[in-house]
């Protein structure tokens, strides 16, 4: 448990990025731990871009990305130290059994893998042959590999059923016990009424961003209606 994670703070701001046209327009975001942090908007609002963003896995056209004071991109080594991602589309290895996935990006993180998150008949199989929400929970598992201060997880319970999704939610709240922050965008109300803090994406900009009983009270509805109109409408 780190225990002065309260002070270790992931910042962007004033973020760009155009693809022919304007994907994010000078969004900011930052991040301490022990907190839960969902993202939401419709697809292609730029919420993944977003997260590539702030594991540097795209760079922006204009803005800065900090951790620990340290800008991500110059000194890419304080995010392999702190910061675990799982992407939308996952990076296993689907000729690899899952084990040898977990073994892999242990040593790519120079940790001790933790295998003992699933049982020997899951981390035999071939990951090609695992469905679609196994291969997210491997992927999960993955991000999680270096006990990392910052877990940011684009669209994590897409392709799992219902009880997983339930562990999920209860996964996020030890990492939050544990003084660490999840970052997850989501489009189930659900996921994020259980957030901290929520930004709702629209434009290329945060259409909203706080607590999500701040929305509900503001809008005068039950969170689910008041997040799905604002998600809608782009506006509050």
């Amino acid at each position: 448990m780190p225990g002065d994670g309260r002070q270790r703070v992931l910042i962007a701001e004033n973020i760009y990025k155009s693809y022919k046209k304007p994907v994010l327009d000078g969004v900011s975001i930052s991040l301490r731990a022990g907190e839960i942090v969902g993202v939401a908007g419709v697809n292609g609002c730029g919420k993944s871009t977003l997260l590539s963003i702030l594991t540097s896995v795209v760079r922006p056209d204009r803005g800065a990305v900090t951790l620990m004071g340290k800008d991500i991109f110059r000194e890419p080594e304080v995010l392999r130290k702190y910061v675990g991602y799982a992407p939308q589309k996952n990076g296993l290895f689907e000729n690899l059994s899952a084990k040898d996935n977990l073994l892999f990006w242990a040593a790519a993180y120079k940790v001790k893998p933790r295998l003992n998150l699933f049982d020997k008949q899951f981390l035999s199989k071939k990951t090609g042959r695992l469905s679609e929400g196994m291969k997210k929970r491997l992927s999960i598992a993955i991000a999680m590999q270096n006990d990392p201060l910052f877990l940011i997880m684009d669209e994590p319970t897409a392709a799992l059923d219902i009880g997983f999704k339930r562990e999920f939610l209860e996964d996020m709240k030890r990492v939050k016990g544990d003084g660490r922050t999840a970052l997850f965008s989501s489009h189930q109300p659900d996921e994020l009424a259980a957030c901290d803090r929520l930004f709702i994406m629209s434009g290329g900009r945060f259409a909203f961003e706080g607590p999500p009983e701040a929305l509900a009270e503001r809008e005068k509805k039950e969170f689910g209606k008041a997040l799905l109109d604002v998600i809608s409408e782009g506006s509050i």
